[in-house]
């Protein structure tokens, strides 16, 4: 069965190693060449959707982040060039340019022939919902391609807040994968549907990984509390959510966290990735051997839904 994997990420040959990824994660960072296709083979990956890894275009200034966006996508488009038929990619952007951005999504869907855009935490504690980044939510929109938020590092000042007084190792991983990215990217995505992003971008669509990022348990609750509250909106919070968002597994590999999500939001939202290189891909294609899933569901995951929703 034809397997896309959504969440993988790659650096290019002139970003430098991030310190706090292992020296084996940093040297797969940079392999886009037979070693990767060939680990992909062994655990049967067709495709990856590239994105580029890490936040450190968002913290240059608006110029040398919008020349090392460009470089990025430049790079990501040769590549997926030469591999057509195993690599998409994504649009990196540089948000201290709106405009600049919204120019180069257009730049990296029309000319480079890329899939959607990504974007990682938030600016300075800026979130995606702020009026500044209208002009990239509006060409995403228009250009009818995913905006895919990827976890950022979250700020020093909230880490102080939710784990100060905890050892050092402790709070790098709260912060991190254990919970601080996750529960970022859960605020950012309801901000979206409670700023009204979606009633002014009614086909604006979202992509979140790691199996929703913790909404799949909450979304009842939040319909319950914020829907009769949130009387601006035009529709329910629930249905914003199912309208305009799709999930990644990527790398989330708990078969029960599996079952809420296709609960909550329906397996025509949801779509495989692991989250290559932070997982293996033989992780991967475990939980794919052993998820109860049938034939039509096991196909929407694993690529119906990548393919419709990244027209891949």
């Amino acid at each position: 069965m034809k397997t896309i994997a959504v969440e993988e990420h790659f650096k290019n040959g002139e970003m430098q190693p991030v310190s706090f990824y292992s020296p084996d994660v940093n040297k797969r960072m940079h392999d886009l060449g037979a070693d990767r296709l060939a680990d992909m083979e062994r655990a049967g990956i067709d495709m990856q959707v590239l994105q580029y890894a890490g936040v450190a275009i968002q913290s240059m200034d608006a110029a040398d982040g919008s020349v090392a966006a460009r470089d990025s996508n430049d790079f990501l488009a040769e590549l997926v060039k030469a591999h057509p038929d195993h690599y998409a990619g994504l649009v990196q952007l540089a948000l201290k340019d709106p405009d600049g951005s919204a120019k180069e999504l257009e730049r990296g869907v029309t000319k480079l022939g890329l899939k959607g855009a990504v974007w990682s935490g938030t600016l300075n504690g800026v979130f995606l919902d702020d009026s500044r980044f209208e002009p990239v939510l509006a060409a995403a929109e228009q250009l009818d391609v995913p905006i895919y938020i990827h976890p950022g590092l979250l700020s020093a000042e909230a880490k102080k807040v939710s784990f100060s007084g905890l050892p050092e190792k402790t709070v790098q991983v709260l912060s991190m994968a254990a919970w601080g990215w996750h529960a970022e990217v859960a605020v950012s995505s309801i901000r979206l549907v409670a700023a009204g992003i979606f009633d002014r971008h009614p086909n604006l669509k979202i992509v979140i990984g790691h199996l929703g990022e913790f909404l799949p348990v909450a979304l009842a609750r939040i319909d319950t509390w914020m829907t009769p509250e949130t009387t601006e909106m035009k529709q329910s919070a629930a249905e914003y959510f199912h309208n305009n968002f799709a999930l990644a597994v990527s790398g989330y590999f708990d078969p029960v966290a599996f079952q809420c999500a296709k609960a909550a939001f329906g397996m025509d939202s949801i779509m495989f990735g692991v989250d290559y290189p932070f997982v293996s891909n033989m992780e991967g294609r475990r939980f794919l051997d052993t998820i109860e899933l049938g034939q039509t569901d096991m196909e929407k995951l694993t690529h119906i839904n990548a393919e419709r929703i990244f027209k891949l």
